[in-house]
């Protein structure tokens, strides 16, 4: 699931990437800068460990 960013940028963590889908290594994948008038997205908070 996407979540906001506090830029405004829509993005979801990947994992585990799958085979034709996006760049080979796990990482952040973005989508850019929708309208959050018209977009629910969840909120990601980065915790430390």
């Amino acid at each position: 699931d996407a979540g906001w960013l506090a830029d405004g940028s829509g993005r979801y963590p990947v994992v585990h990437p799958h085979p034709n889908c996006g760049p080979p290594e796990p990482g952040v994948r973005s989508f850019g800068f929708p309208d959050p008038q018209s977009r629910l997205y969840g909120v990601y908070c980065y915790r430390q460990h």
